[in-house]
């Protein structure tokens, strides 16, 4: 009987204790005009060096997808984010600067912030 009782507890902390879910979209970049210098490639190489970081120094599991979701907005983020029951939504950016690559991020709550 014992053991009975202490099943809803464990179930209680499970959740209590579970890690938040992070998404991760694919970085928003604009390819037209220096592929010279940043190609499809180099995006992708970026997008995964960016998860692995995600994976080896946050708390958050990283939600897996199927697509690449990009978004300019953080309502589209939020929006996606809600397909996927994400706690947190992490959005970037890629831009050449002259002979700089600028890559940017930001990471939203459920709310927005």
């Amino acid at each position: 009987m014992n053991m009975f009782r202490r099943i809803p507890i464990y179930i209680i902390f499970s959740f209590l204790l579970s890690s938040p879910q992070l998404l991760i979209l694919y970085p928003d970049v604009d390819l037209s005009n220096n592929t010279d210098k940043l190609n499809a490639s180099d995006v992708e190489t970026v997008y995964y060096l960016f998860v692995d970081g995600f994976r080896q120094y946050s708390k958050s599991d990283i939600i897996e997808q199927d697509e690449r979701h990009i978004c300019q907005s953080k309502e589209c983020a939020m929006a996606v984010g809600d397909m996927y029951n994400a706690d947190e939504v992490v959005t970037s950016t890629i831009r050449v600067l002259g002979t700089k690559i600028i890559f940017t991020g930001m990471i939203f709550d459920g709310d927005g912030d």
